[in-house]
């Protein structure tokens, strides 16, 4: 695998990384700086920070995840000390993900039990839902999870709800509309 960093302006690769057979996945942190996580067998991966300007690497930390992520943008974020990611579910599954996050200070890893969140909207609203989309919300320290109602036959509608880190729900608000993803602030 091989991550190269193009600058838009000049048209040129500034810069290629090869990463032989370990599974890099990309991202800005939250301080500007580019971030990889690469999987490197099995579930040890290595977090590496690159300076954004130089691309001089910075840090490394090892962790350890029961997770596979596939090569390309990380779908989550880095927010201090902590990695936020979108857990991916073994199918069939109720439902296909949930929030999880993993601690660097602490190198531990937690993982919501989105599904008692789920069954409680759903008995709620009296109706199915299925999840469409998940962001860590850095600034108020919780995950806002999109829904649609499931199996609706003329309107599509949706929802949000707004979950805390220990995977309490916070808030459940009804759109007219599906969410399918939330823009970083």
């Amino acid at each position: 695998y091989k991550v190269a960093i193009f600058n838009t302006e000049s048209e040129e690769v500034i810069r290629t990384f090869d990463f032989g057979t370990d599974i890099p996945n990309v991202l800005i942190d939250d301080v500007g700086n580019i971030g990889i996580l690469l999987g490197i067998g099995n579930t040890d991966f290595i977090y590496r920070t690159l300076d954004f300007e130089s691309l001089e690497q910075t840090s490394e930390r090892r962790l350890n995840l029961n997770e596979f992520f596939p090569a390309g943008p990380f779908q989550g974020s880095v927010s201090g000390s902590t990695l936020y990611y979108v857990n991916s579910f073994a199918q069939p599954a109720a439902i296909p993900f949930g929030p999880a996050y993993y601690d660097f200070a602490r190198e531990e890893n937690y993982e919501l039990d989105i599904l008692g969140v789920v069954q409680q909207v759903e008995s709620d609203l009296g109706a199915d839902i299925d999840l469409t989309a998940l962001r860590f919300y850095e600034a108020e320290e919780l995950f806002l999870i999109g829904y649609v109602h499931a199996g609706a036959q003329t309107q599509l509608k949706g929802g949000v709800l707004a979950v805390s880190k220990t995977g309490i729900l916070l808030e459940r608000l009804g759109l007219e509309f599906v969410p399918t993803y939330f823009v970083r602030p």
